[in-house]
């Protein structure tokens, strides 16, 4: 009886993980066979492993890496967001089951095993939760700010600390126990850590920030007719990269440079890329100048061209002493409904095909941040590519 009763508990476990884990990331849980056979097996080894152990410490060595795998493998997320989204689903459950077990106490339980019971009505409360509650909000705005997920996880860290001193057992299950837990913890507040002083306290992305900078600077100087800037950026800059973006430039001009700019970053890559423009440069921006402007168009050509598309891409630039807007669009089909609100509040997101890390969305965010500007995204479908585009707005 017991031994059923145990089984079953821990697939409740391990689905009640698979799904908070999922809506803490907005994405539908599928329940393949696959899945369900693996969930299944995790029961009866563990269920089973639980029945013969009289520690409970030698369980739960075994059972909790084995849930943070499975939300590992299913989620995808770095290893500091796999270990917030584990600890936000244990102290869920946990706030569940508190209130359940003192209630099924009063409760006449007879043959039937009282965590059972405590088991599958939070289950039940689980799944009500993840349909009605928006874990993913409370996910997002955690990892948009990043230093509120450092304090998540240090709050973690001297909790288990105090409850590994005030309970201590002179044990080495017991050490083994806690140690993996606060070891874990202290790599999760490592990792954040490190990206925390990466952005805010060193030059961000120092290489690839200076070099879209340097063609702004060229552009700015080419209008100032500024010979001598001219020669001495092409002497800092001599790769051949950086000379075919000013190829054709002319001195004196502005808007003409910012369309062979356009021209000639598409000539940069190996694909067969059509660029629409369409180029509005009236005046100069009080807050926004030539060399920032250059910087973000770059940033979002390449970021455009670099997805692998076929269609066409489309730029929009208007500059009044009052206003400036820069749009481009291209071809772009998330694999899920979440993946639009996350290219600019997960550090390192890229829109590239390949698997690589994304240096440029990252930079433009905290520009246009700094200089109080907006940035929009939008995801429909456009009539001149015939397909799903994702429309990426900066306006000032």
């Amino acid at each position: 009886m017991y031994l059923v009763a145990n089984i079953i508990l821990n697939i409740i476990d391990i689905l009640m993980f698979f799904l908070i884990s999922h809506a803490f990331v907005k994405r539908i849980p599928i329940f393949t066979m696959k899945r369900v056979l693996i969930g299944v097996m995790y029961g009866i080894v563990l269920g089973g492993y639980a029945h013969l152990l009289e520690d409970g410490h030698l369980f739960r060595i075994v059972a909790m890496p084995a849930l943070f795998v499975m939300i590992y493998l299913t989620m995808k997320l770095p290893f500091s967001s796999t270990f917030l989204v584990y600890m936000l689903v244990w102290l869920l459950v946990g706030a569940i089951q508190l209130p359940v077990v003192l209630i099924t106490q009063f409760a006449q339980l007879g043959t039937v095993p009282m965590f059972l019971i405590v088991q599958i009505l939070t289950l039940t409360i689980v799944v009500l939760s993840c349909k009605l509650l928006p874990f993913n909000k409370w996910y997002r705005f955690i990892e948009e700010y990043i230093e509120l997920k450092l304090l998540i996880l240090i709050i973690t860290f001297v909790a288990v600390s105090i409850v590994f001193y005030w309970n201590f057992e002179y044990s080495w299950l017991y050490v083994l126990y806690f140690g993996g837990i606060l070891t874990t913890t202290l790599i999760a507040i490592y990792c954040v850590g490190s990206r925390i002083v990466y952005l805010r306290y060193k030059i961000p992305l120092k290489t690839h920030n200076d070099y879209h900078v340097d063609l702004g600077m060229m552009v700015k100087a080419y209008r100032e007719e500024n010979l001598q800037e001219i020669e001495k950026l092409n002497s800092a800059n001599n790769s051949d990269e950086f000379k075919l973006q000013t190829n054709n430039f002319q001195l004196g001009k502005l808007a003409e440079n910012i369309i062979t700019f356009i021209d000639n970053k598409q000539k940069l890559y190996d694909q067969e890329v059509e660029i629409q423009y369409d180029i509005d440069y009236d005046s100069d921006h009080p807050n926004v100048n030539v060399i920032t402007i250059i910087k973000m168009l770059s940033i979002l050509l390449d970021n455009a061209i670099e997805s692998g598309t076929d269609k066409p891409i489309i730029v929009e630039l208007t500059v009044t002493m009052s206003y400036m807007q820069l749009s481009v669009r291209n071809e772009f089909d998330p694999s899920d409904s979440e993946e639009i609100s996350r290219i600019f509040t997960i550090d390192g997101y890229t829109t590239k095909k390949t698997d690589q890390r994304g240096y440029g969305l990252t930079n433009l965010y905290h520009d246009v941040k700094n200089i109080g500007g907006k940035i929009m995204t939008m995801c429909d479908h456009s009539t001149i590519g015939k397909a799903q585009y994702l429309n990426i707005t900066i306006t000032i």
